[in-house]
């Protein structure tokens, strides 16, 4: 199940660092690609490997790089003022 929800998953952090590219906020964009490409990568190697400590560990401390990543990516968008502008009138648009 844990496999299937990440090929279904993939593609959204890939297109938020699309949109992040787009905005103006390319350093997230790179580190995000980065660290869901990691994941794929340790992902995969757990399973053709079957699952030697080194993967699994370098698959966890992923999962904490992508939760670092997005937070980082969330705060800078907040401090762009291009995108927090439009984010208030969304907001104020609810």
């Amino acid at each position: 199940a844990h496999r299937l929800m990440a090929y279904l998953l993939i593609p959204v952090p890939l297109a938020l660092a699309f949109g992040l590219g787009r905005a103006g906020l390319a350093r997230q964009a790179r580190w995000l690609t980065v660290a869901v490409l990691w994941q794929f990568a340790t992902g995969l190697s757990n399973v053709v490997l079957g699952w030697p400590l080194v993967a699994a560990v370098s698959h966890t401390g992923g999962a904490a790089a992508l939760v670092v990543v997005l937070t980082g990516a969330i705060f800078s968008s907040y401090r762009t003022p291009e995108l927090a502008s439009a984010s208030k009138l969304r907001a104020s648009s609810l």
